[in-house]
């Protein structure tokens, strides 16, 4: 089964913010498919409820079970990464798809490390040159193949072929969800 990355298996739950004030819950500010100034946005961006940098550092964990295949500090915008691979089945098939975790202040798993669901694999950061507030940055990609700073948009990619190689992430959680 698959669970949110962020507060707790549901994206709610309280987080003590930078600012030292408790908020609730999670939301997501810019969806997958939505187009803007980078392009269209090929996963979900999660903020904190607190707003602004308030959820900066607050813990980001593994969607499900899988293997780390990369995990690094990455070139601008993209900052600090992690990619889990996670094989599933469904309707009697094996499936694979990549989880992809962005703009992390800090990493705590290596490549080639086996992770559960909701392990914590690093904490919320902000781009390098830190235009955007704090947030994850999550992909669900099913092309494995793809670098993992692969910007779609910048390769003159449409939402088709958006569609064809990624998951709108909630929607993916959602319906695979065991609780």
């Amino acid at each position: 089964g698959f669970d949110f990355p962020v507060g707790d298996a549901d994206a709610n739950g309280p987080y003590v913010g930078t600012d030292g004030r408790r908020h609730e819950g999670w939301y997501v500010a810019t969806r997958f498919g939505e187009s803007y100034a980078l392009g269209t946005h090929t996963g979900e961006d999660w903020n904190g409820r607190g707003g602004g940098d308030s959820d900066l550092g607050q813990p980001v964990r593994a969607i499900g079970a899988g293997k780390v295949v990369a995990a690094a500090v990455t070139e601008d915008p993209w900052g600090g990464v992690v990619v889990v691979e996670h094989f599933f089945y469904e309707n009697q098939q094996r499936r694979r798809v990549v989880s992809l975790y962005a703009h992390l202040s800090r990493i705590d798993v290596r490549s080639g490390s086996l992770v559960k669901r909701r392990e914590v694999l690093g904490a919320i950061g902000k781009d390098p040159q830190g235009r955007y507030p704090a947030h994850l940055h999550l992909e669900v990609r099913r092309d494995r193949e793809l670098p993992a700073t692969y910007w779609p948009s910048s390769h003159h990619r449409d939402l088709a072929w958006i569609r064809a190689h990624y998951e709108a992430p909630t929607d993916f959680i959602s319906s695979r969800r065991q609780l």
